[in-house]
């Protein structure tokens, strides 16, 4: 299609490579906070992204905050705390992932996802800027820096492991079992992706973070089936509020835009 891999002005160009790197940062993060913290805690904060997307919007647009957005904003912010569970507030808690994973290591866990959460939020506000306010720069061309960023955080890494952790590779490695079931769901991931993209496209944004928000529920259910982990019941009350705070959000952002779509056609209809 001719399409120009890095085109605007410098600001343009720059912040084009800030959104790659938040994008590939944030899916790194998501990765890293898996080891310490259980999925469905990851996904739960993670997808806090949605609330924080609204309130970094508030504070750059300097818009005014509505009812709606606070309530979120509340709601998120407890939903955390109840998924974090820190000890100062729950002295009684069970530990879920086993004895070999301290306190210490769960709080830096949670912290990444935490991490994941803003940056994925500034990767969307960035996103959405740099294709409005050029024609020329295109989401397919934004997705592809995305995966030259995480292409090159993956070779860093191999780097990494080869030559300072002096880690061997065999190719009865590569060609195991568990290899095969984890490229396979690597390439199902590649397809999840792609829908998301088009769900994107053809879809209200606010009912398909409603509709996305069931990601959490599904993280829950298998994880209960499927791994020795389970989650207490603060977690999954957490989870609830968070994902409460998403339809609180969702369903106002589509009343607003409907009413404002009346009175657009009223004063059209008017003139």
């Amino acid at each position: 299609k001719k399409y120009t891999l890095l085109s605007g002005t410098g600001l343009q160009v720059f912040l084009q490579i800030i959104c790659a790197l938040t994008g590939a940062g944030g899916f790194v993060l998501f990765s890293l906070a898996l080891r310490y913290v259980e999925l469905s805690n990851v996904n739960t904060l993670g997808y806090t992204r949605v609330v924080w997307t609204v309130v970094l919007s508030v504070i750059v647009y300097r818009e005014r905050p509505s009812i709606a957005t606070l309530i979120s904003l509340l709601l998120t912010c407890l939903g955390v705390v109840f998924v974090t569970q820190p000890s100062f507030l729950f002295h009684s808690k069970d530990e879920t992932t086993g004895d070999a994973i301290g306190n210490k290591y769960r709080i830096f866990g949670f912290i990444m996802a935490f991490g994941c959460a803003l940056t994925s939020a500034i990767n969307v506000l960035l996103f959405k800027q740099l294709i409005s306010i050029s024609q020329d720069i295109k989401p397919s061309v934004l997705n592809f820096h995305f995966a030259t960023a995480m292409f090159l955080c993956l070779v860093t890494n191999q780097v990494y492991k080869v030559f300072h952790l002096q880690t061997t590779y065999s190719f009865d490695h590569i060609l195991s079992w568990r290899f095969a079931v984890a490229s396979t769901v690597c390439l199902i991931t590649i397809l999840a992706s792609i829908l998301t993209q088009k769900a994107i496209k053809r879809e209200h944004p606010a009912v398909f973070s409603l509709l996305g928000s069931a990601e959490i529920i599904f993280a829950l259910v298998l994880q209960n089936i499927f791994t020795k982990d389970r989650s207490n019941l603060y977690a999954l009350f957490g989870s609830t509020l968070v994902i409460l705070s998403v339809v609180v959000l969702g369903i106002s952002r589509i009343i607003n835009e409907r009413r404002q779509a009346k009175k657009t056609k009223k004063n059209t209809n008017h003139c």
